[in-house]
């Protein structure tokens, strides 16, 4: 469908102003929406002028390929990513581009990022990176990106060895019990367990009652734990924390 006078309008007032890779790479993503993929093209070539690290790559190609249906100019762009990544992350996160469905289902390509990362690992959270950033799976266990199980077991165990404090055993026991990473409910109740024992503060707690919540789904269990979160509150924290934090504490409570 052809652009309106109206449209196009405004797209070209957006492209004058339109500087950076993200302004770039929204403009393009809203041409596609809007029909006009040949404009859009041309934005995404401007983008690509202008990306400097790897994150900035990898979305890219992720919009060229997914927005354009374009597999070997996507390429082209997650290679220039792989030749600047900076750790681990990067190369997690562009390994779970390379292998999804809306980049180059390319699995081969996107276990040797996975390996290298894997190698490059030393702390804790470098392990836990393979299948999870933030919340966000990278990841060598789903389905949807390598599905390997045993892989995944082994960089967990690997992280939980490294991880040096309850934050990081909760990230651990996170990955290990979500259903599409590792789905292992049992031993993420013994990553866990010890990591209540260890818990000293509301935020401890707090993170760790978390994951017995979200992940485990024992919502009995995580309430005991949230009730030692906003005791620690009123003893230690009453004026100093977060009201979004104890009021978050509090819902959970209640549910």
């Amino acid at each position: 469908m052809a652009l309106t006078k109206e449209q196009i309008k405004e797209f070209k007032a957006e492209e004058k102003e339109a500087t950076d890779i993200f302004e770039l790479s929204s403009l393009a993503n809203d041409l596609v929406k809007a029909g006009d993929k040949e404009w859009a093209k041309n934005i995404y070539i401007k983008a690509e002028a202008v990306a400097e690290d790897c994150d900035d790559f990898r979305r890219l190609a992720d919009s060229v390929h997914e927005n354009l249906g374009d597999k070997e100019w996507a390429k082209k762009i997650y290679k220039k990513a792989e030749d600047i990544v900076d750790d681990c992350e990067d190369l997690c996160r562009l390994g779970r581009s390379v292998a999804s469905g809306n980049g180059l289902n390319d699995k081969k390509w996107a276990r040797e990022l996975f390996q290298k990362a894997h190698n490059e690992a030393e702390e804790s959270d470098e392990f836990e990176d393979l299948l999870s950033i933030g919340g966000e799976e990278t990841s060598v266990a789903d389905n949807d990106c390598l599905g390997d199980k045993t892989w995944a077991k082994k960089a967990l165990n690997q992280a939980l060895e490294k991880a040096d404090n309850v934050s990081d055993r909760a990230r651990v026991a996170s990955s290990v019990a979500k259903d599409n990473l590792l789905g292992d409910k049992e031993w993420a109740r013994k990553i866990i367990k010890k990591a209540e024992d260890e818990a000293e503060d509301c935020f401890e707690f707090k993170d760790i009652a978390d994951v017995v919540f979200n992940d485990i789904g024992d919502k009995t269990w995580a309430k005991k734990i949230y009730d030692k979160a906003l005791k620690d509150i009123k003893d230690n924290h009453e004026d100093t924390i977060d009201p979004e934090i104890r009021e978050e504490i509090e819902r959970k409570l209640l549910s």
